[in-house]
C-alpha cells in the first residue's frame, strides 16, 4: 500500500495527520467488514450512518479523545472534519 503525501494550502491543525489514518481505513475496506456487526435496522442509510459514527469515534480515539467532551472539541477541528469527510456528529449522537 502506497500513501501519497501532497502539499496543500488548506488549513492545517494539530490532527491533520488523521487523514493518513482515514486513507488506511478506506484501503482496508473496513466498511464491508464492520457494517454487518453494527446495530440498527437493515436500512442502508442507517447502516451507513452507524458506520460513519464508528469511523469518527475510531479516528477520535486515535487523536486522543477519551470522552464525549473530547469528541465535542474535535467536532470543531477542521483537520478532524476533513478526516471524517465533513460528516461528524455531536456528542449526544455518539452517546
Amino acid at each position: 500500500m502506497a500513501i501519497k503525501l501532497e502539499a496543500d494550502r488548506g488549513d492545517f491543525t494539530a490532527v491533520a495527520w488523521l487523514t493518513i489514518f482515514s486513507q488506511i481505513f478506506e484501503s482496508l475496506d473496513l466498511k464491508n467488514k464492520i457494517t454487518p456487526y453494527l446495530s440498527g435496522s437493515h436500512s442502508q442509510k442507517i447502516l451507513q450512518r452507524n458506520f460513519q459514527k464508528f469511523r469518527c469515534m475510531t479516528l477520535g480515539l486515535i487523536a486522543g479523545a477519551e470522552c464525549l467532551d473530547d469528541m465535542n472539541v474535535l467536532h470543531g477541528d477542521i483537520g478532524f472534519n476533513a478526516a471524517c469527510k465533513d460528516n461528524t456528529f455531536s456528542p449526544n449522537t455518539y452517546g
